[in-house]
């Protein structure tokens, strides 16, 4: 192609989002160009979503993305977290985000989406963490994502906190999707002290909540539905 498509940029929530189609290219050179053009120019948060990809295509532009950018791949994607102590002594985990203040070997918080896994799976996770931790680990997140008959997907989210008595126990639980008709106000609460720990700057109060709106996880995860041709119960 002898010039550039033309992506489509929505903003939403404050935050930029590029919707590109891979019809507009006719090469698959110049197709993994401009993803690696996009990625390497962005210097703030922006989301790329890329529609209407074969199979082919997005293998080889996901392999060459941690290629030809392993700086950004080995900073921000696949950070293990090793467990030197504790029942799960030697074992490593990847969560898919986590929350770590300066200086601290593992996070005070972890959250999971699964999609293929079991809720079995993801609670056994939850037991790495939350147990393998030995007290570091105190916040367990669990999404949960389920595809239904009709393309449909239900959704829940799980909070897990760690006690002294070193077992895990559920502590919230919110229905993502079908949205209840009781969503307004949903969220999921978290004491600022269990996030900072001794990091807590001076003059903060350690039993302020901070929350996640579930909200705007049902908005977030209506918008990725939409590119997967998939709609929520």
């Amino acid at each position: 192609m002898s010039d550039a498509p033309i992506p489509t940029t929505t903003s939403k929530s404050g935050a930029f989002m590029t919707v590109t189609s891979a019809t507009q290219f006719d090469e698959q050179a110049v197709f993994e160009g401009y993803i690696l053009s996009s990625l390497c120019q962005v210097k703030e948060y922006h989301e790329f979503v890329y529609i209407n990809v074969s199979r082919s295509w997005g293998e080889v532009a996901l392999r060459l993305i941690d290629e030809k950018i392993p700086s950004w791949n080995s900073e921000l994607a696949y950070v293990a977290l090793e467990f030197k102590c504790g029942p799960y002594s030697g074992s490593r985990k990847e969560p898919d985000f986590f929350f770590q203040v300066n200086d601290h070997i593992l996070p005070t918080l972890a959250i999971e989406s699964g999609w293929s896994e079991s809720k079995e799976q993801l609670r056994n996770d939850m037991n790495l963490l939350l147990m393998g931790g030995n007290g570091s680990v105190k916040i367990f997140i669990i999404v949960k994502w389920t595809k239904l008959q009709g393309a449909r997907v239900s959704g829940t989210v799980e909070l897990f906190m760690r006690y002294q008595n070193g077992m895990p126990r559920l502590e919230q639980s919110e229905i993502v999707f079908p949205r209840p008709t009781t969503a307004r106000g949903q969220r999921i609460g978290n004491r600022r002290n269990d996030l900072f720990e001794a990091a807590l700057l001076a003059g903060r109060n350690g039993n302020d909540i901070l929350y996640l709106d579930v909200e705007r996880l049902r908005d977030h995860a209506t918008r990725a539905l939409c590119f997967m041709n998939l709609t929520s119960a």
